[in-house]
């Protein structure tokens, strides 16, 4: 009995053992001079990506034109998306989702009081930041940026 409690020690303490080293990578011989996996050599130049632009490239804002056209759902008490980009001379369409009334209201323009399933169309001629609200809902707020 004795035996096998010591034969079931030494294999458990060669297991834990075993589990120990798992992952590890083995050290190398001195005067081998082995490099790790995977790490490149000091003289070696790492491979590049060409997809990886640099910082000054801004991915958010493609080089392309502004769109003409924009469409803004009012749904849930707000406005979605709450921002738009166009083009200079292009038109923001307003649709009311919510089953109260509406307006769209910016600093000198605007809509009337518009209802459920109607829309307010307003074309932007100037470059510029157009914040607006909701006059019955001034907590409603978007903004039309026009390049």
């Amino acid at each position: 009995m004795k035996k096998i409690n010591f034969v079931i020690f030494i294999l458990a303490i060669l297991v834990l053992a075993g589990a120990g080293c798992y992952g590890t990578t083995p050290a190398s011989t001195p005067g081998t001079n082995v490099p790790a996996a995977n790490v490149p050599a000091a003289n070696n130049i790492a491979p590049t990506n060409e997809n990886i632009l640099p910082p000054s490239v801004n991915v958010n804002q493609p080089d392309e034109e502004s769109p003409k056209t924009a469409a803004v759902l009012l749904e849930n008490f707000s406005f979605s998306p709450p921002s738009v980009m166009i083009a200079a001379g292009g038109e923001v369409t307003w649709t009311n989702r919510d089953s109260v009334d509406h307006t769209v209201t910016g600093e000198n323009w605007g809509s009337e009081l518009f209802g459920k399933d109607q829309s307010f169309t307003k074309k932007f001629e100037t470059p510029g930041v157009y914040p607006y609200h909701c006059a019955p809902h001034p907590n409603m707020t978007g903004r039309v940026v026009v390049e």
